[in-house]
């Protein structure tokens, strides 16, 4: 120990305390931890003395059922789906404006998470000019603006 430097001996006392903090709660709240890691029910106690102690049976959930098929996402968890329908046609192109970067000509627009600058072009519309608040978009003469919501 007396090899070490003084920054070396510090973080060795940090490291003491908390290996002896880790300990500490290990061994108060052992039933919790059995309870946890075996995945079944425990009682949990919800008062501070012997004398006004309320126990409560707590159910940890089952595992959940996951989709394993090729056609379905591995991280999604089975359940009821809902969807939304969009009354999109084929022809309408959908443009959202997410964001702007305003710096006079260096100005910058995140349209559908893509970042463009004036003269890029994006579902066949050209960045025509950048505003503070909207951008506009030409397509075959006609002017499209998108407004920040």
């Amino acid at each position: 120990m007396s090899q070490l430097t003084k920054g070396q001996k510090k973080l060795f006392v940090v490291l003491a305390i908390v290996v002896l903090y880790a300990v500490y709660d290990i061994a108060s709240n052992w039933d919790t931890y059995v309870a946890y890691y075996s995945n079944k029910s425990r009682k949990v106690n919800l008062g501070k003395n012997t004398n006004d102690q309320v126990s409560k049976k707590v159910n940890i959930p089952e595992n959940k059922s996951y989709q394993k098929t090729w056609n379905e996402d591995p991280f999604y968890i089975a359940g009821k789906r809902s969807y939304t329908k969009r009354s999109v046609s084929s022809s309408e192109v959908v443009l959202k404006l997410k964001a702007i970067s305003y710096a006079g000509e260096n100005s910058v627009v995140m349209i559908n998470n893509s970042i463009l600058k004036i003269g890029d072009i994006i579902e066949e519309y050209r960045i025509e000019k950048i505003e503070q608040n909207r951008v506009s978009l030409i397509k075959d003469g006609k002017v499209k603006i998108l407004s920040l919501q």
